[in-house]
């Protein structure tokens, strides 16, 4: 492997050397895949707590003068109504629709804070850059890690640490001191489960996340679990369920879009596409598939009618350990995308019996 195409790593690399993780590449990193397995930090995540190491996501900060019109340009998010210490999920769209990533967007005490995949966190700064006036900044904080705590012992852990802490609803967020460490804290997550997406200086990274997983009820989770937990809770990963040629009304998500923003004469890129979309409905929608079955259905796998004609391809799959069954997230034409439409899935030139199911296929935990 060349130099230019060397795996990056995170400030917790010698933690996860030291506990033998199993590392994976994902997103230009080096990532833990698992430390005991894939189901075991899946179903303690949903008994207890765990703890993933986000780092290769990207952390931006905005500040200047009236980025309020800037953000509402790019978004299509009600920026102007967003509380300080408040954040909202949303998608940056291109001038076709398509969504170049998705983002959480926070309102900081002087300015804003944004968080991009790490796939896509330079393709966003390049956009937010040429969209910035003279006196707006953008400060990409790769000095930073980032973890999350999932699960529902993770408020119980965390007070322990910051009594205030409890007292955060779901996209809360601001500033906290853990011990003697300061950190930026969300409570949000890509589980499923309550949690918090913990911000904290690359120098004190491995410091907390020892101390976090001094607690019996915490342990130690890589992607696969992340993986499994996001797609039981319906949510997409960027370069699967969405990229640059899905619309966020095509991929479910066009409760992003506030009655505000749809009737408001302010721009942003794609409106017209979004807005057709939305008034017509889409050609094709994301949908849950329960396979009927105990083979995975895998990205990829092309879903047939009865009549064996192509109505959807799978874009995620995985066996979920909640459920014990397969199940998958897929791209259906819009006529065959009722819950409770039966279809098949092509695996291995063998039908397998699905059925098109509401996302998500678990309760979703967020504290409200």
């Amino acid at each position: 492997m060349s130099a230019s195409t060397e795996l990056l790593t995170t400030p917790l690399a010698a933690m996860h050397a030291q506990m033998q993780a199993k590392m994976t590449a994902f997103a230009g990193y080096s990532l833990p895949l698992y430390f005991e397995g894939f189901k075991q930090e899946h179903l303690h995540t949903r008994s207890q707590a765990s703890l993933f190491d986000i780092s290769h996501m990207g952390i931006i900060e905005l500040s200047g003068s009236n980025l309020v019109p800037t953000l509402e340009s790019l978004l299509p998010a009600n920026v102007n109504d967003l509380q300080q210490h408040r954040s909202l999920i949303t998608v940056l769209p291109n001038e076709q629709g398509g969504i170049i990533d998705d983002l959480m967007l926070t309102r900081t005490e002087d300015g804003f804070r944004l968080v991009a995949n790490g796939s896509r966190k330079h393709v966003v700064i390049d956009t937010f850059k040429q969209a910035l006036e003279p006196d707006q900044e953008l400060r990409y904080r790769d000095d930073m890690a980032f973890v999350a705590l999932q699960g529902p012992a993770a408020v119980q852990v965390l007070q322990q640490h910051n009594p205030d802490v409890a007292a955060m609803r779901f996209l809360d967020a601001g500033e906290f001191k853990l011990g003697d460490v300061t950190v930026f804290i969300t409570r949000s997550g890509y589980t499923g489960e309550d949690g918090f997406e913990i911000a904290v200086a690359a120098t004190d990274a491995e410091q907390l996340s020892r101390t976090l997983l001094q607690d019996q009820r915490v342990k130690a989770a890589g992607l696969g679990a992340r993986d499994s937990l996001r797609l039981e809770a319906g949510l997409c990963l960027y370069g699967h369920e969405l990229n640059e040629t899905i619309s966020p009304v095509e991929a479910a998500l066009g409760w992003m879009i506030p009655k505000q923003r749809r009737e408001d004469a302010t721009p942003f890129p794609g409106k017209a596409i979004i807005l057709q979309q939305l008034a017509a409905g889409p050609a094709r929608k994301r949908t849950g598939l329960i396979v009927q079955d105990k083979v995975p259905v895998r990205e990829g796998t092309i879903i047939v009618d009865a009549g064996n004609n192509e109505v959807g391809i799978v874009t995620s799959g995985v066996f979920s350990p909640t459920l014990e069954q397969p199940i998958a997230q897929a791209y259906i034409d819009s006529a065959h995308a009722q819950p409770g439409t039966e279809l098949l899935a092509m695996v291995r030139k063998k039908l397998l019996p699905v059925s098109v199911t509401a996302l998500p296929f678990i309760k979703l935990n967020y504290q409200r």
